[in-house]
């Protein structure tokens, strides 16, 4: 679309996460729906302990799985191969992961995203990257 590249990073990373934190809010309203009691002042403690709960614990499986993608393709060093499918699985098994503990997998699968340049940029055989670029212009085109 010929758009400035900042101005896409931004309009995209502001409504990524304009959805996590919509998922949040939505797992903190139905536990407080789901309470026998009234709405006191108890629930709504709870309930921005349950936010920061969730988004923490999205933050911490992204970090994890950022770390577990860059020693994995470390390893994978010789098998060039296995790197593309590292660094394309094991992110999504962050999303999985979080999602499965009720955390948010959007934040999740976000900061492992952030983290994971980082991490694997040195890692991984110009030919994994190349195979990681297409694949990902190739997904995204659907």
């Amino acid at each position: 679309m010929h758009v400035n590249r900042l101005l896409y990073i931004i309009v995209f990373g502001e409504s990524v996460l304009n959805d996590a934190t919509t998922v949040v809010f939505y797992s903190t309203f139905t536990s407080m729906a789901e309470s026998q009691s009234g709405a006191n002042w108890v629930d709504y403690a709870f309930a921005a302990l349950s936010f920061v709960w969730i988004a923490a614990g999205g933050i911490l499986v992204g970090i994890a799985g950022a770390l577990l993608t860059g020693l994995t393709t470390k390893w994978a060093a010789e098998m060039g191969v296995l790197q593309p499918l590292l660094c394309l699985l094991l992110p999504y098994l962050a999303y999985l992961l979080a999602d499965g503990l009720r955390f948010s997998g959007i934040l999740a699968i976000l900061t492992c995203g952030m983290l994971m340049k980082q991490y694997i940029q040195g890692n991984i055989t110009a030919n994994s990257k190349l195979t990681v670029k297409y694949f990902i212009k190739t997904l995204s085109s659907w």
